[in-house]
């Protein structure tokens, strides 16, 4: 083979993979748009248009999708803040287990998209680790308390609508068995409850009780001991990226009630509380494993906190700046807007 053969079965090979490339993510375009359009149907007989008022508000989020192919991590993911690049990212990217069911990528595009949402309206999900542009940043053991609401509404939107689709695809009863909350659950708990509020805040009250292992049910580490693991191991990572930049003068704060009250009411009724008003048990302080807990023991000597309960609230923290809860949640996207640009990778606004 000469020269020139050589540099044309090298151009037919890029040409064949680009191609293959290209017609995956189309294959994942098509399921995307597929999943929203269930949504959008789907109809409560309390809520009625639910699935589209749940579009509407990721509409207004500005959450962007992206597709990755080689996205190996999970089917989704949802980023809200990152150093690199850095700023208020707002995106959820699907990869290629995205492809298997358009009923698993139904339920992922509801868990995530709840994600989104929960960062539009929560201002503590602002004073995040990850945000590079601001110095006020919820404690670490307030952290794994937002990280775990923020679980538990996302787990119960998804297990709520589920059920919904079950109605018209009851194939989604088997393949969510795995969940925090599984669509037959829901429905068992909606049963017994009477109504939808009282059903959310009983499944928020529930999700992440189940084992972690699918095989164990009785296995001593549950859902939230996978969170609250997964929250300070990133919350340090944010930690030392903030050295590694050199920052200073951080500001620790504290939660309020208002701050969780906010996840809860991402789509539809509150699932921590009603108007507006959080139940006791779900301001509670975080119970963690002993490994843990040295885990946050840890993080708190790096960030040179000694009693968390003496740091000044969110509320202080932002008067101090002069500034709202609103202003405070409004910049992350008036800089997403203002640096808004052709996006690559398929990259576009959830609509």
């Amino acid at each position: 083979m000469d020269s020139s053969d050589k540099e044309s079965l090298k151009r037919s090979f890029r040409e064949q993979s680009a191609a293959h490339k290209k017609a995956r993510e189309a294959f994942l375009e098509n399921a995307l748009t597929t999943a929203r359009d269930w949504i959008g149907k789907i109809e409560d007989p309390e809520l009625k248009d639910i699935g589209r008022q749940f579009l509407d508000l990721a509409a207004q989020s500005g959450v962007k999708q992206k597709i990755d192919i080689f996205f190996s991590s999970c089917l989704a993911d949802y980023c809200s803040f990152s150093y690199k690049p850095r700023g208020f990212v707002n995106e959820i990217t699907y990869g290629p287990g995205a492809e298997e069911s358009i009923a698993k990528l139904f339920s992922a595009m509801v868990h995530e998209t709840t994600h989104a949402l929960q960062k539009m309206k929560s201002a503590a999900l602002h004073a995040s680790p990850f945000n590079p542009d601001t110095k006020i940043i919820i404690c670490p053991r307030d952290w794994v308390t937002l990280e775990e609401r923020c679980e538990q509404d996302a787990y119960t939107k998804q297990a709520f609508f589920n059920s919904m689709l079950a109605v018209f695809l009851p194939d989604i009863c088997e393949s969510t068995k795995g969940d925090a909350v599984s669509a037959e659950e829901f429905d068992a708990i909606r049963e017994a409850a009477g109504n939808v509020q009282d059903a959310l805040i009983s499944a928020a009250r529930q999700s992440l009780g189940k084992s972690f292992y699918w095989d164990n049910a009785n296995a001593e580490y549950r859902f939230k001991h996978n969170i609250q693991d997964q929250a300070l191991r990133n919350y340090q990572g944010g930690v030392i990226k903030r050295k590694s930049c050199n920052e200073t003068g951080h500001i620790y704060v504290r939660l309020e009630p208002e701050d969780i009250a906010a996840i809860g009411a991402s789509c539809g009724p509150n699932v921590f509380g009603r108007d507006g008003v959080v139940l006791p048990e779900f301001l509670e302080k975080p119970v963690l494993l002993k490994q843990t807990q040295e885990k946050l023991d840890d993080i708190n000597k790096q960030c040179g906190i000694t009693d968390a309960d003496q740091l000044p609230t969110l509320t202080q923290a932002l008067q101090q700046l002069g500034m709202t809860r609103e202003q405070f949640i409004a910049q992350a996207y008036n800089k997403q807007a203002a640096a808004a640009a052709p996006y690559p990778d398929n990259g576009k606004a959830f609509s």
